[in-house]
Formats: structure tokens, C-alpha cells, sequence
């Protein structure tokens, strides 16, 4: 017996309940198929950034220039290369305001 009844019959209760039964399976298959293509998306983006990318928030040295820092007034600032003192040894940073 064909699982398909011909086209020019038509459908039995049987019949029916395989085609709901075969097109709910499609579509289960193809939202599994996007997850898993979404999760894979999203994990290659993820695995190629750097960690060294990602701030965990001002230093209160500066230790190299553009890195955020904390003025002593309290607003942010960004690390900038700076003239160093006799007792210094270089490269030498200070924290200047972003404004």
C-alpha cells in the first residue's frame, strides 16, 4: 500500500494522520536544524574573540597607553605615554581625563 494517495482520491482518515504526521516532522526537523546551525553560528563567533578584548573595568595603574583608568576626582580616564621622572623607568603612563 502506497503511504501517498493518489491525487485524484482523496483522503482518508488514515491517510491524514500520516501526512500531519509527516509534515509535523519536517518542521521539527527543520527548527532542530536551525538551532543547531544558530548554536554553531553563534559559537564560532565567540571562539574567535580574544580574551585580552575584553575589559574587566579601569586599572588604577597605567601600565599601557589607551587602557581605561580611574582619575583620582573619580570620573574614567585612558592611560597616555608621559614624560618620565628621574626615578622613573620607562615607558612611563599617567591617566588623563577622556574630555
Amino acid at each position: 500500500m502506497n503511504a501517498v494517495p493518489p491525487r485524484n482520491r482523496p483522503l482518508t482518515d488514515g491517510h491524514a494522520r500520516l501526512a500531519w504526521c509527516v509534515e509535523d516532522r519536517s518542521s521539527s526537523f527543520v527548527r532542530c536544524c536551525a538551532l543547531i546551525a544558530t548554536g554553531a553560528l553563534v559559537t564560532l563567533a565567540l571562539s574567535g574573540c580574544d580574551s585580552s578584548f575584553i575589559s574587566e573595568g579601569p586599572v588604577a595603574i597605567c601600565t599601557e597607553s589607551g587602557t581605561q583608568c580611574q582619575l583620582a576626582k573619580g570620573p574614567l580616564g585612558v592611560c597616555e605615554a608621559s614624560p618620565c621622572s628621574p626615578s622613573e623607568i620607562a615607558p612611563c603612563f599617567r591617566c588623563t581625563s577622556q574630555h
